[in-house]
């Protein structure tokens, strides 16, 4: 998503909105996995492969990384 702003001259820029909040917080999505995979762990297999796309911070993909048995990408 991308909003118009105004500098302090009052010239119009563009910027992307996430790239903004990702420059204002330390942690936007905090640090423990999603509640989703918390919830459902005891379903997943023991290994395996995992793809990281690059939603958030890699929160999950840390979760992932605690587990021996996870290859991440």
């Amino acid at each position: 998503m991308w909003i118009t702003i105004h500098n302090q001259r009052g010239d119009r820029m563009k910027q992307n909105v996430w790239e903004q909040e990702y420059r204002n917080e330390d942690s936007l999505w905090g640090f423990n996995p999603n509640n989703i995979l918390s919830q459902y762990v005891d379903m997943l297999p023991e290994s395996g492969e995992v793809l990281d796309i690059g939603i958030g911070e890699g929160r999950n993909a840390l979760f992932f990384a605690k587990h021996s048995g996870y290859q991440l990408s």
